[in-house]
């Protein structure tokens, strides 16, 4: 839900019709689309450098990036950065971990 200032639904704030509801700023979205456009481009740069990127212990493709910025309640993907015995990058995994 847009109002006149472009806000959608992210920052926590006090309003009084809505307490404890988060709010985002149009430029907080455009920031968050950029960062996540960099972050895909940088893993697909390692992925033609031959470096293998893996999500929940599959090798991914291109379309599976998504699947990292896809929120789920109680959980999110962290990345493990593998390297080969001379310290090189050599594989880049994501698995999906639960918070309580």
């Amino acid at each position: 839900m847009n109002n006149a200032a472009g806000v959608r639904g992210c920052r926590k704030g006090g309003r009084k019709e809505n307490p404890g509801i988060v709010y985002e700023t149009l430029e907080d979205k455009k920031r968050k689309e950029e960062q996540k456009k960099v972050f895909v481009e940088g893993l697909r740069r390692y992925q033609s450098l031959g470096v293998t990127v893996m999500i929940d212990g599959r090798e991914c493709s291109l379309s599976d990036y998504e699947k990292l910025f896809t929120a789920e309640r109680g959980a999110f993907y962290m990345g493990d950065y593998i390297g080969d015995e001379r310290g090189n990058l050599k594989e880049i995994h994501f698995d999906k971990v639960r918070y309580k």
